[in-house]
């Protein structure tokens, strides 16, 4: 049986959308506080996204497992086009597939991305970045994948919106550093156990990736924005 949740539409062209969801996003730094923690800032921009008209509060759908499931897979593939909105609407009854839902953290507040949009052309990710260094620390996440970040400088208090394209993270080095993370984790797995394992009652030990960026994005930014754009035109 499909759940009820009832929407409203606005039916604006993709260009308006697109200009309307980048506006909204920059604008927050003018109302950001400098002493706001990550929560703070993610609450304070979920907020503001979706007080747009096309835009819905999609957080009612990380209650429903199984969907989430599949939307991690597609998200962390290669085609994000093969989940939209006609998807939502296969489960919840009125589902307005002309609008875009936003679910907050879709896959736990360790993993990424912060907020996952979800559109009547397939999904993609906003990570949610901010620091005093000018630099971006990737903790567990990558500057590439179906996403792009939004990163607030806190010196400046500028909003930057930029792709993995800007760091030189291609699709091949995603998957190139999928594969990696995994063969460093079985490594130091297996060399924990040999040091330690006959010594230790079921303990085991993971290598958590992080990655550290000596860029400032100021200097790497794409000042037009092109290449998170093209993003959003192909998903908007």
């Amino acid at each position: 049986m499909k759940e009820n949740f009832e929407q409203s539409f606005d039916l604006l062209n993709p260009d308006d959308r697109i200009t309307l969801v980048l506006t909204t996003l920059k604008n927050t730094a003018n109302e950001i506080q400098n002493d706001w923690n990550s929560k703070d800032r993610e609450e304070f921009i979920f907020n503001k996204i979706t007080q747009l008209s096309f835009v819905k509060n999609g957080d009612f759908i990380s209650k429903n497992k199984p969907i989430i499931k599949l939307i991690k897979s597609v998200y962390n593939s290669t085609n994000p086009k093969s989940f939209t909105t006609e998807k939502l609407n296969d489960v919840y009854e009125d589902i307005n597939t002309n609008n875009i839902y936003v679910i907050r953290e879709p896959f736990g507040n360790k993993a990424s991305p912060d907020f996952l949009f979800i559109t009547a052309k397939g999904i993609f990710g906003v990570e949610d970045k901010s620091s005093n260094s000018e630099k971006i620390t990737f903790n567990t996440g990558t500057p590439g994948g179906n996403k792009f970040t939004m990163y607030y400088d806190r010196k400046s208090k500028t909003v930057y919106l930029i792709s993995g394209k800007q760091w030189g993270w291609t699709q091949e080095i995603e998957d190139e550093f999928r594969q990696f993370t995994k063969d460093i984790n079985n490594y130091a797995s297996a060399e924990f156990n040999k040091k330690f394992g006959s010594r230790l009652k079921n303990m085991g030990y993971y290598a958590r990736p992080m990655l550290t960026d000596k860029n400032k994005v100021k200097d790497i930014a794409d000042k037009d924005e092109n290449d998170v754009i093209e993003m959003l035109r192909k998903m908007l």
